[in-house]
């Protein structure tokens, strides 16, 4: 079950993909790359290239707090299957809490209470 979730959220969380109106310009960021945010800065000038100096440098951040919200939910899954629960747990929460940096998050949260529910279960069923 874990590993099927996991499966189900890898990738859909890789940038900014919900709407922005970021600055003065009311830039919508959504599905764009740093990268060409960084052509856009080095295509314009002025105010318009600052603007998109600012929207490189927040995507960038976007796309490394997704990776490594995917990387600590990956880290949470194996360490669940190992039978270290509450490191999964936290991993798993780092992956939430990457993600709520940016906006409500929805990616990673069924992974996580799914960790919580499976590691809660294994206390209780012990005698």
């Amino acid at each position: 079950m874990l590993q099927s979730l996991l499966d189900e959220a890898s990738g859909r969380w890789t940038g900014c993909n919900w709407r922005t109106a970021m600055g003065p310009q009311k830039l919508n960021l959504q599905g764009m790359r740093s990268s060409h945010a960084q052509i856009l800065a080095s295509a314009t000038s002025g105010s318009e290239s600052a603007a998109w100096d600012e929207a490189a440098a927040f995507l960038a951040i976007v796309e490394s707090d997704a990776k490594k919200a995917e990387s600590a939910a990956r880290r949470a899954v194996a360490l669940m299957q190992s039978g270290h629960q509450a490191d999964a747990i936290l991993e798993a929460s780092k992956a939430v809490d990457l993600e709520a940096k940016h906006r409500v998050p929805v990616i990673w949260v069924a992974v996580r209470d799914a960790i919580q529910t499976l590691a809660t279960s294994a206390n209780t069923d012990c005698p």
